[in-house]
């Protein structure tokens, strides 16, 4: 987190105590030059070191400069599309191995992906072909014992 620059100055963000961002407006008076306002519309006057009064500490003190996240560069599915080329550099339809989130749930793809930036994308997680069955690596225990029942099931 940054620190705290002094002075203040009016229409700039900071960091609250609390983690809430707050733009400062003129106080109402010398010893309070400065005020912020709560989403329930309470203002709240403070002193030119930020401090909400003078005695202990406050959710409402300043305790750092707020500093706008950086802006991404290039496509949001840019490394998804990256590993995309991979895959289409080895087999005719790279979109076999994807799945895409339209509401909540993966689903295969059909097609090449748009790459919408409302959409997310995924490699399909990686499976291990035993018999007919597809299993994850992380489930082999599991798909093993499953198995077994099969079989004793079919004895």
């Amino acid at each position: 987190m940054s620190k705290l620059t002094l002075p203040l100055e009016a229409g700039k963000k900071y960091v609250r105590r609390d983690g809430q961002i707050a733009t400062l407006t003129k106080g109402p008076s010398p010893n309070f030059p400065f005020a912020t306002t709560r989403p329930d519309g309470v203002v709240e006057a403070l002193t030119p070191t930020g401090r909400w009064g003078f005695g202990e500490d406050n959710p409402a003190d300043l305790v750092a400069d707020y500093i706008e996240p950086a802006k991404t560069l290039g496509h949001l599915h840019a490394e998804s599309m990256r590993l995309y080329a991979e895959d289409a550099a080895e087999c005719a339809e790279p979109w076999t191995r994807w799945e895409v989130c339209l509401s909540g749930e993966w689903e295969e793809l059909t097609v090449q992906p748009s790459w919408a930036p409302h959409f997310k994308y995924r490699r399909k997680p990686r499976t291990i072909r035993i018999g007919e069955f597809d299993v994850h690596p992380d489930n082999l225990i599991a798909a093993r014992e499953q198995i077994e029942a099969l079989f004793k099931g079919a004895a």
